[in-house]
């Protein structure tokens, strides 16, 4: 982060979408792990902070970062940003990590002896940007059904793909548009071409964002034949394991004397593998 410091203040005039976007989920998180913690409901907020530091400040903010931070995009004061919103975030996440957060933040740029000393957190309406979160959550969104296409069919991760896509409305496509580097960088693309309609394109695996719908043509990337019986074989499998746990929920005896949480954790995975089978049968059908 080159010279940067953590700020008292951060101002969003300037800032590009992705300051904005991160700025905006802070402020938010701030106020619900605020009222999540008034009324002594220590798990959520605990689940609030973990999702709000590991996925989208650590994973998608970080990420989005590096071109800035490197070099090979000029963005201001994402440095500051970034120090800022990580400083902020180690005193909300304080209470309920004390060791370690104090740890990291005597190794931030800082004022004062102790995090224990620090202000907790508070929302700042002035940072909420509605538009900038919609935007970047249908950035997140296209990105993820692309990884989701490479871990379902194998697909080398670092080989470029190939993207169509298909918007619903204007809004989709303006916001694709503006973000088109960021996504053909994130998605690891090397060409992503709007078309009217993604029929007749050959063997392509489709996915749907909000309000777009997507295709990976599969051409010279596999042996299609292989996939198919490799898909089939997957879903077989999971099938049967789906099964399995369907027949322990339909015992009345099982759901009478199990535990609660081990009854429910049953019934999570039986929707969860629901769920991966619909995705592969969409996969597999996707390749004609």
């Amino acid at each position: 982060v080159g010279e940067a410091r953590v700020q008292p203040q951060l101002e969003t005039d300037g800032l590009d979408l992705p300051e904005r976007w991160i700025l905006s989920r802070f402020s938010r998180v701030a106020a619900e792990v605020t009222a999540q913690l008034e009324v002594f409901r220590f798990d959520e907020a605990c689940r609030t902070l973990y999702h709000f530091f590991w996925g989208e400040l650590c994973d998608w903010y970080i990420e989005l970062s590096k071109p800035a931070l490197t070099g090979v995009a000029k963005r201001p004061r994402v440095g500051e940003v970034l120090l800022t919103v990580l400083e902020r975030s180690l005193r909300m996440l304080h209470p309920v990590m004390p060791f370690l957060t104090e740890e990291l933040w005597q190794r931030l740029p800082h004022e004062g002896d102790s995090i224990s000393l620090c202000p907790y957190p508070e929302e700042d309406a002035t940072l909420i940007d509605v538009a900038a979160e919609r935007e970047v959550a249908l950035l997140m969104d296209i990105v993820t059904r692309v990884r989701n296409i490479r871990a379902e069919l194998n697909i080398d991760p670092g080989r470029r793909l190939r993207l169509l896509y298909h918007p619903h409305d204007d809004s989709a496509t303006a916001a694709i548009r503006a973000d088109r580097t960021r996504i053909e960088s994130l998605a690891r693309l090397e060409s992503f071409e709007e078309v009217e309609s993604l029929e007749g394109r050959g063997a392509i695996a489709r996915a749907v964002a909000s309000g777009v719908d997507l295709g990976v043509p599969l051409e010279g990337i596999l042996d299609l034949n292989s996939e198919r019986r490799r898909l089939g074989r997957e879903i077989e499998r999971l099938e049967r394991e789906k099964e399995g746990h369907a027949r322990k929920l339909a015992k009345p005896e099982f759901v009478k004397k199990a535990r609660p949480d081990v009854v429910e954790k049953t019934r999570r995975i039986c929707s969860e593998l629901e769920g991966r089978i619909d995705r592969l049968r969409h996969t597999l059908s996707s390749l004609g």
